[in-house]
């Protein structure tokens, strides 16, 4: 009997030196959780390891070049349908029949003249009052109201030193400094004192640097083309 109570005292004493053991080896964890900082204290949130934490951050970044969108030069009324009435006078040209359709003939104050057309008209197959619109985006710099011969004239600048000049406009709906889009409407069509046989039309040239060039060579392409 007396074997039987020292065995139930020593399994208490072992039981409870167990127990202090195993309190000593929490506070111990804990106390290394705590003051390295790596560990949560709220144990609803993982905790993240040293490994984790010096993980590069991966932020990718598009370096796609932008390529812009080059605008193709439009013919300058707002419609399909359209004849050209006047050319670009060529002086090295050996046709004659193309010579004589690149010149105004016109009177002015009861005389006769003539004069190379420095660009191509335009008008409506049908002859109807169309939009005359912007052939390319730019920034209109001038605008000559009603020339004793040529009306009303538009000048828009362009990129890459290229203007566009729009001669006989009707109805204008832009002013000095106003920045269109190709598209955009800058008035209509009308009659011309240059070309009175030719109905509703528009007068488009061409420069370039300072130079005027033929518009029909200029129609369907880029600026950067040219």
């Amino acid at each position: 009997m007396n074997k039987i109570k020292n065995f139930i005292k020593k399994a208490d004493l072992v039981t409870f030196a167990l127990i202090a053991l195993l309190g000593v080896s929490t506070v111990f964890a804990w106390t290394q959780l705590t003051r390295t900082g790596s560990g949560s204290i709220d144990p609803d949130i993982p905790a993240v390891g040293a490994e984790e934490e010096l993980q590069p951050v991966f932020n990718p970044i598009d370096d796609t070049p932008v390529v812009a969108v080059q605008e193709t030069f439009i013919v300058p009324i707002d419609t399909t349908h359209f004849n050209i009435t006047t050319t670009f006078f060529d002086e090295t040209s050996e046709d004659a029949t193309a010579l004589a359709s690149s010149i105004f003939f016109f009177e002015l104050g009861g005389g006769k003249y003539s004069h190379p057309s420095q660009g191509v008209s335009f008008t409506c197959e049908v002859d109807e009052v169309v939009g005359v619109i912007a052939p390319l985006s730019g920034t209109v710099s001038a605008i000559v109201d009603d020339d004793a011969v040529r009306g009303t004239m538009i000048t828009i600048d362009h990129e890459e030193g290229l203007q566009t000049i729009l001669t006989g406009v009707y109805d204008v709906a832009v002013s000095v400094g106003s920045t269109v889009n190709q598209g955009d409407t800058l008035g209509v069509t009308g009659l011309s004192r240059l070309e009175p046989d030719a109905g509703n039309v528009v007068h488009l040239e061409v420069m370039q640097s300072g130079e005027f060039i033929n518009p029909e060579q200029v129609i369907g392409r880029t600026v950067n083309d040219l």
